[in-house]
């Protein structure tokens, strides 16, 4: 019972020291290529002024002051305040290789490192995305620090860090040989993934040219962008592209992130319909383009908001959102772009739990490039949306030009019909034509030998064949008044205009046999004297009956008789 007061006693200075214990060392041996520093082997303290000295920072009063990391990458996250580092090194002078340590995040600005030489004294190196690329060490899109053994075998580095946007302070102990060997494989796997940009690129390119859809000049732009976005990340764009102008490394970043975004969003819109198929996703997408926008604006007023990233999380998950609900709706491009987009937000996802917690899961190069893996997985699949879009535009088209000829055909069997129709039709009214002036004809004929027998009886008078004459003029009355010349003509007539007398009768059922007799003539556009001939009534008859007809129709004056009879066609319904 005695032992519990001491225990009680000394538990507080056992949980002191072990906050007050000496930094860990990093010990080099050859057997060991490559160590990455975390923990309780990096110490850090912030310097809100920035205004600490090498001298003063190395001193007994701040030197107790530095801290060990709780995470596995510190981050330097206050643009106002400069932060020191500090790392412990075991070099022994027997060590047959060499060695350097290595900064992962090459987007930091400015890096002054505090390296002790074989004779312990502190040399400065200053290097940084704020300085051209030619003043590195090696040709490398990261930067390295050449160490070497020491008098003294253990020895204490200083890193002085100012950065306006977040930086990770992930450091990593190589060996040359191994730092080379590294160097060419991630270099080889970088020209690897630049190199499916630039062939998807140029294959997309060359399907626009042959199919001349527009979603594959937006896909273009997006794979684009993601290269720029890749390459300002991974330093190789700086070390490529622009050298001699570090201030780009501002704005690279946030500028192919944009372009990235928009892009992104503007094939979504285009490859999956979303004006037919989702006019409110289309909508939003629109709005959300123009937030973007504005957002840029505003951060080129405020670069320091470009390293506010995590916004890229709304256009990937509206994108992400109209993939899943456009394929849920039928449409079958958008199954493999709902699979490329949850690669990619898998990959956002990931990083972004390492935003969250400060660097604790990011402890490879596996999970440093993670979202480069999911950008090429995207990629892929994303192809294949286009590809399938592009079969179903194909198989669209097939019907549409077996749909055209079909009714090409219709329309040819239509025409020859209708061919076949006008030739009957021309040759009925030749037919009508005909019997209707053969009629005319004996008319005249018989008129004009019924009147030139009655002069003749009158200018002769000749008693004794009076009779006779009368009979024969007697006789041609009947002809004229028998309805044989009316039958052949009703004949020939009803073969062009069936049911005609019916539909009249039924319309107007107070008109006679008659009257129906005068609209068929009319409807044959004969004239008043030639109805008259045929009726064998006088020309003012006929008007007579024109009149009316006109009343039983109840026609206005302005309407035309012969017009309106046009107007009633065979085959109208009563």
């Amino acid at each position: 019972m005695r032992k519990t007061p001491l225990l009680l006693f000394l538990l507080p200075f056992l949980f002191i020291s072990s906050f007050l214990r000496a930094q860990e060392i990093v010990d080099v041996r050859d057997s060991v290529n490559s160590r990455m520093f975390h923990h309780a082997e990096i110490y850090s303290y912030e310097d809100p002024k920035g205004l600490l000295t090498f001298k003063q920072i190395t001193s007994d009063s701040l030197s107790g002051k530095f801290k060990p990391s709780l995470v596995s990458t510190p981050q330097s996250r206050n643009s106002n305040s400069t932060f020191w580092y500090r790392v412990r090194i075991n070099y022994p002078a027997t060590a047959k290789k060499k060695y350097l340590l290595e900064f992962f995040d090459q987007s930091i600005d400015q890096i002054t490192a505090y390296v002790p030489n074989k004779e312990g004294h502190y040399v400065v190196k200053n290097f940084g995305d704020d300085l051209q690329f030619d003043h590195r060490t090696y040709d490398h899109k990261n930067f390295e620090i050449e160490i070497y053994p020491a008098k003294r075998q253990v020895s204490t580095y200083y890193f002085k860090i100012k950065s306006v946007q977040r930086a990770d302070i992930i450091i990593v102990l190589r060996s040359v040989d191994f730092f080379i060997h590294y160097a060419l494989r991630e270099y080889f796997y970088f020209g690897i993934f630049y190199g499916m940009i630039l062939v998807f690129s140029f294959y997309n390119l060359l399907m626009f040219l042959a199919v001349r859809q527009r979603q594959y000049l937006d896909f273009i732009v997006y794979i684009l962008a993601v290269g720029c976005y890749q390459m300002s990340i991974d330093g190789v764009g700086f070390q490529f592209l622009w050298p001699g102008y570090p201030g780009l490394n501002d704005y690279s970043v946030g500028i192919s992130l944009y372009v990235l975004s928009i892009s992104s969003l503007v094939f979504t819109r285009d490859l999956l319909y979303l004006k037919r198929q989702s006019p409110i996703l289309y909508k939003a997408i629109n709005y959300l383009v123009i937030a973007r926008s504005l957002w840029l604006v505003v951060c080129f007023i405020y670069p320091r908001f470009f390293s506010y990233r995590l916004l890229e999380l709304l256009p990937l998950s509206l994108s992400f959102y109209a993939g899943i609900y456009i394929f849920y709706k039928g449409f079958q491009p958008a199954k493999f772009f709902a699979l490329g987009y949850t690669a990619l937000f898998v990959g956002f996802l990931f990083k972004l739990i390492i935003e969250i917690t400060g660097g604790k899961f990011n402890i490879n190069v596996i999970s440093y490039y993670s979202l480069s893996f999911c950008f090429i997985i995207e990629m892929i699949f994303l192809s294949f949306a286009i590809s399938e879009r592009v079969r179903l535009l194909q198989i669209e088209k097939l019907g549409v030009e077996h749909q055209l000829e079909l009714d090409h055909s219709e329309k040819e069997i239509v025409r020859l019909k209708n061919e076949k129709l006008e030739a009957e039709v021309n040759f009925k009214n030749r037919e009508l034509s005909n019997v209707t002036m053969h009629l005319v004809q004996r008319g005249k004929v018989l008129s004009k030998i019924k009147d030139d027998i009655s002069a003749f009886i009158k200018k002769h008078e000749i008693p004794q064949s009076s009779l006779t004459f009368k009979q024969l003029i007697k006789l041609i009355k009947e002809v004229e008044k028998e309805d044989e010349d009316w039958e052949q003509f009703a004949m020939h007539f009803n073969q062009m205009n069936t049911g005609l007398f019916e539909i009249l009768k039924s319309r107007f059922p107070d008109l006679t046999s008659n009257e129906l007799k005068l609209c068929a003539y009319i409807k044959s556009n004969l004239s008043t004297k030639e109805i008259a001939q045929l009726m064998n009534i006088t020309s003012k008859a006929v008007e007579i009956g024109r009149y009316r007809l006109r009343k039983k129709l109840q026609l206005q004056p302005e309407v035309n008789l012969f017009e309106f009879l046009m107007t009633i066609k065979a085959d109208q319904k009563v």
